[in-house]
C-alpha cells in the first residue's frame, strides 16, 4: 500500500483492469457487485495514470489524419496495420513531424497512407528506404473518381443508350397510383396545427400530473408516457401548464445583416466557409461558425455547386 493510500496497490490494478474494460460509470456498478464500493471519477483517474502500453515498431505502417475538431485543427494517427492497432498519435499532420517519429523508430518497412503531399513528404524524409503505398480506401477512391471521368467522356453516348431504354414498349403490369405531393400547409391550416399540438402537449401535462400524484417518480412517469426525462420534470416545476413562448428574434439570424457581402463574395467565386467566417468577423459577426456553415450550405445546395 502507498503511503497515506486507502487502497492496497494489487486492489488498484484490478480496478483499473476494470476500468480499461468497461468505462467510468459500468465500472462503478460492476464493483458494488463485487464488493469494492468506488466512484466513476476514481476509476477514470486510474485510466489515466496507468502506463500507456508498449509496443514494437511495426513493419507495415498505416498513417492517417484525424480531427481535434472538424474543418479546423487535425493530427496523425499512426497504426500497425499486422495488429490493427493504433500505436501513436502525433499533434499534426506535418511532414517534419511524420519524419521525426520515423527517424526516431527505425524499422518501418511498408507505409500506406493517403494522397497528402506532407504524409509523403514526411515518409521519404524520415524513412527512405520503406515502400510507399496508397491503402485501400484511397485506392477506392481514386477508382471512383476515375470512372466518373471516364462515364463524363461518353456521357453522350450512355444518354442515347438510355433514352433508347426509355423508349422501349413497357410491359403493362400491376397498377400503380401515384399519390400527389401535398401543398406546404396554408397560414389557417399552420394555426389548426399548432392549436391541435397544443391540446396534445397538454393532455401529456395532465397526465405527468395525475401520475405524479398517484407516487410514480419522473422517469417512470417518463417511460410510462414515452416522453422525456427533462419534458416530465419541466411539466412538474410548472403549476399551470407552461405555454410556448413565440421567438422574439423571428427572421433576424445572425446572418442576416452580412447577407449582402456574403453574396457579393459568393458570386464573385468564394466559397470557402472558413475565409468567410473570418472576413464577416472583422465585420462584427458575433455568431457561430456552425451557424454560417448551415447557410453556405444551403447556399451550396442551391447554385449546386
Amino acid at each position: 500500500m502507498a503511503p497515506w493510500g486507502r487502497r492496497t496497490k494489487r486492489l488498484d490494478i484490478q480496478l483499473t483492469k476494470v476500468g480499461l474494460a468497461t468505462g467510468g460509470l459500468p465500472g462503478s456498478r460492476l464493483t458494488q457487485h463485487l464488493g469494492v464500493k468506488i466512484s466513476r471519477q476514481t476509476i477514470l483517474r486510474l485510466v489515466m495514470k496507468a502506463p500507456l502500453p508498449s509496443y514494437r515498431v511495426p513493419k507495415v505502417l498505416g498513417v492517417d489524419d484525424w480531427s481535434y475538431r472538424k474543418r479546423h485543427t487535425y493530427g496523425t494517427i499512426l497504426v500497425d496495420l499486422e495488429t490493427r492497432q493504433p500505436i501513436d498519435l502525433l499533434p499534426d499532420r506535418t511532414a517534419s513531424t511524420l519524419a521525426k517519429w520515423l527517424e526516431n523508430h527505425p524499422g518501418v518497412e511498408i507505409i500506406t497512407r493517403d494522397r497528402a503531399k506532407a504524409y509523403k513528404e514526411g515518409g521519404t524524409k524520415g524513412c527512405p528506404q520503406a515502400i510507399q503505398v496508397a491503402d485501400r480506401f484511397h485506392l477506392l477512391q481514386n477508382l471512383g473518381e476515375m470512372l466518373e471521368v471516364v462515364l463524363n467522356q461518353h456521357r453522350t453516348l450512355l444518354k442515347k443508350v438510355e433514352d433508347s431504354t426509355n423508349n422501349r414498349p413497357i410491359v403493362k403490369g400491376e397498377e400503380i397510383i401515384a399519390q400527389p405531393v401535398p401543398p406546404p400547409p396554408s397560414p389557417e391550416k399552420a394555426v389548426k396545427l399548432a392549436e391541435i399540438r397544443r391540446e396534445e402537449r397538454k393532455e401529456k401535462y395532465n397526465q405527468v400530473w395525475a401520475l405524479h400524484k398517484q407516487g410514480f417518480k419522473g422517469k417512470a412517469i417518463a417511460r410510462q408516457l414515452q416522453i422525456g426525462k427533462s419534458t416530465v420534470f419541466r411539466y412538474l416545476r410548472s403549476p399551470s401548464f407552461p405555454e410556448r413562448k413565440g421567438r422574439s428574434d423571428k427572421g433576424r439570424g445572425v446572418v442576416a445583416p452580412f447577407k449582402k457581402y456574403l453574396l457579393e463574395r459568393w458570386n464573385s467565386g468564394c466559397h470557402d466557409t472558413q475565409k468567410l467566417y473570418a472576413e464577416i468577423q472583422q465585420r462584427g459577426y458575433k455568431g457561430s461558425y456552425v451557424t454560417l456553415a448551415r447557410y453556405t450550405c444551403r447556399q451550396r445546395a442551391s447554385t449546386r455547386i
